[in-house]
C-alpha cells in the first residue's frame, strides 16, 4: 500500500471516529405511576413479559436505584422534570380543578418559567416531546412551551 492510500485511509477513519464522538445519544424516560421493579421482565423472574421495554433497557442504561421527590403522581412528575423539590414550584399533591388545587394550596400547573430537562435538551440540539399523561385539563399551549 502507497503512502497516499494509507493517509486517506486512516483520515478516513479519523473522520469516522469523530462523527461517531459527536453524535448525541437518543435518550427516552419512561415515568410510570404505581409501578415496582419487578413489573417489567427486564427486572424480574419473567413472570409479566414485557420485551419492547426488555429490548430498550437492554440497549441502553438501566437504572436498578431511585428516590422520587414525591409519592405522587403530579409532584413526582414536577421533581423529575425541573429536578427540584415540587414544593419549590407549588405543587404538593396531585393537581386537580382549580378548586381542589387552591384548597391545596397549590398552583393549577407548573410555571412554564421553571427549568426542565426538555428545555436543557433543546439548548444542546436534542427535539424533545412528551407522550402520555400530565393532566387532561393542562391547556397544549402550556405544554409545549416545556416539551415542544
Amino acid at each position: 500500500m502507497n503512502k497516499t492510500a494509507l493517509l486517506l485511509t486512516a483520515c478516513a477513519g479519523m473522520a469516522n471516529m469523530a462523527a461517531a464522538q459527536t453524535q448525541k445519544p437518543n435518550i427516552v424516560i419512561i415515568y410510570t405511576d404505581d409501578m415496582g421493579i419487578g413489573d417489567l421482565s427486564c427486572y424480574n423472574s419473567g413472570w409479566v413479559m414485557t420485551p419492547n421495554i426488555d429490548r430498550l433497557a437492554s440497549q441502553g442504561l438501566k437504572f436498578n436505584h431511585y428516590y422520587t421527590s414525591s409519592p405522587v403522581s403530579s409532584p413526582s412528575r414536577v421533581g423529575l422534570t425541573t429536578g427540584m423539590f415540587p414544593t419549590e414550584w407549588g405543587i404538593n399533591t396531585f393537581l386537580n380543578n382549580r378548586k381542589y388545587n387552591a384548597n391545596c394550596e397549590q398552583c393549577d400547573y407548573l410555571d412554564s418559567s421553571a427549568p426542565t430537562i426538555a428545555k436543557s435538551l433543546k439548548a444542546a440540539g436534542y427535539s424533545t416531546a412528551h407522550i402520555g399523561k400530565w393532566h387532561e385539563y393542562i391547556i397544549t399551549k402550556i405544554l409545549l412551551q416545556f416539551f415542544c
